[in-house]
């Protein structure tokens, strides 16, 4: 695993990059997020939501973009797209991912619910056109 904003050269389509990166979100993540929502002692603390919150992130952006970023990249990347609840949750992932000590929460359940609510929208598949 590599942190931080150099990127190594790997050998992999753009094409199964995306498809890998489609795959774990909409069937791993899918999983754990139903899981998620019936266990309430689940993602209460700001370091177990910032590590979910920025993998999504990052598997969103392979899937959607064909590139390979950091967490905190990936997040930062993120961000312009994202409504005010779901880019501030992103924004204090970034934060404790950065090491401030300061939430932009003051209660884990509706940092917990922002949290939710973003991994569903990123992990649930886009329409197909017809």
């Amino acid at each position: 695993a590599v942190r931080g904003p150099d990127h190594p050269n790997v050998a992999a389509s753009r094409v199964a990059l995306e498809q890998w990166a489609d795959q774990q979100l909409h069937y791993h993540w899918r999983k754990w997020l139903e899981s998620a929502r019936h266990h309430h002692g689940a993602l209460l603390f700001r370091r177990s939501v910032a590590g979910k919150v920025l993998e999504v992130s990052r598997l969103y952006e392979a899937a959607t973009n064909g590139v390979v970023l950091s967490k905190l990249e990936a997040g930062r990347a993120l961000l312009p797209q994202l409504n005010s609840s779901e880019a501030r949750v992103v924004r204090d992932a970034t934060g404790y991912r950065q090491g401030y000590q300061g939430s932009m929460y003051w209660a884990a359940f509706e940092r917990r619910h922002d949290a939710l609510e973003l991994i569903d929208e990123l992990t649930t598949p886009a329409p197909v056109a017809t």
